[in-house]
C-alpha cells in the first residue's frame, strides 16, 4: 500500500466490486448514494479488527487472506441486517491499513465480499464505496 495512492487503489477494487451492481451514485471517495426501496434504513458497522476478529498469522501458522477478512466482514455485517429483520441493499467498507499492506490483499478482501454476498444470498447488495486509511492495523 505504501506505493499506491488511495485513488489508485480504489481504481483497482472498485471493477472487482462492481460485478455486484451500481448504487444511485458511487461508490466515491469516502461517500455513495444508495437506495432504500421503502424509506427505512439499518446500518451495521460491525468492524473487523486484528487481533480481535481475525489473525492476519494463526498459531497453527495459517496466514489469513484477504478474501478470508472479506468474506467473514461481509457475513458478520448481513447477519447484524437479517438480525433486525432487513434487507441488505449495499455495504460501505472502510479500510485501515498498514503501508506494507499488498494490494493484492486488498483486491482479495474485495473478492471475499462479493464471494460472500453470493453465497449468503444477498443478491441485491452492492458495494457502495468507502474509506481507506493510512496506518493503524488491517482492516
Amino acid at each position: 500500500m505504501g506505493e499506491l495512492s488511495e485513488g489508485e487503489l480504489l481504481e483497482r477494487i472498485f471493477p472487482r466490486l462492481a460485478v455486484l451492481g451500481s448504487p444511485i451514485l458511487g461508490p466515491g471517495d469516502d461517500a455513495a448514494v444508495i437506495a432504500a426501496p421503502d424509506g427505512r434504513v439499518v446500518v451495521s458497522t460491525d468492524t473487523q479488527t486484528e487481533g480481535q476478529d481475525f489473525r492476519l498469522v494463526w498459531p497453527n501458522g495459517y496466514r489469513s487472506t484477504g478474501a478470508d477478512v472479506g468474506w467473514k466482514a461481509a457475513a458478520q455485517n448481513l447477519s447484524d441486517i437479517n438480525a433486525m429483520g432487513a434487507v441488505a441493499t449495499s455495504m460501505v467498507v472502510s479500510l485501515t491499513l498498514p503501508p506494507e499492506t499488498g494490494a493484492d490483499w486488498v483486491e482479495g478482501l474485495a473478492d471475499g465480499l462479493v464471494e460472500a454476498i453470493r453465497a449468503l444470498g444477498a443478491d441485491g447488495c452492492t458495494v457502495a464505496g468507502g474509506d481507506l486509511g493510512r496506518g493503524g492495523s488491517c482492516p
